[in-house]
């Protein structure tokens, strides 16, 4: 595991905190969902890219016709979903999504 190097910026280090409580959610769904969800279709990478293009639209609807907070996903919901999104699109295309045995 890589070293977390000193951070100097306030937003570096606030960064790294909600990333904190963003995988915490991550290990949630994992443990509900496990890997197979994503790699069980022919281009996961591509599913990926659409799961977070819908979390895109959905945050843009609310934004644009909501007032207030949503009936069910919160906008929070929303904006951790994408965020964790990105890292599983990452650790698809870097080919670590699966651990080696798997």
């Amino acid at each position: 595991m890589k070293e977390i190097p000193n951070l100097k910026t306030y937003q570096a280090n606030k960064a790294l905190e909600i990333f904190m409580e963003n995988i915490q959610v991550f290990d949630k769904k994992q443990e509900d969902y496990g890997p197979y969800n994503i790699c069980g279709n022919p281009h996961p990478e591509l599913g990926v890219a659409f799961r977070s293009g819908d979390k895109v639209n959905r945050l843009m609807n609310l934004f644009l016709k909501t007032q207030g907070e949503p009936n069910n996903e919160s906008v929070l919901d929303s904006w951790i979903d994408l965020a964790n999104y990105g890292i599983i699109g990452q650790m698809l295309h870097k080919g670590v999504w699966l651990e080696p045995n798997q």
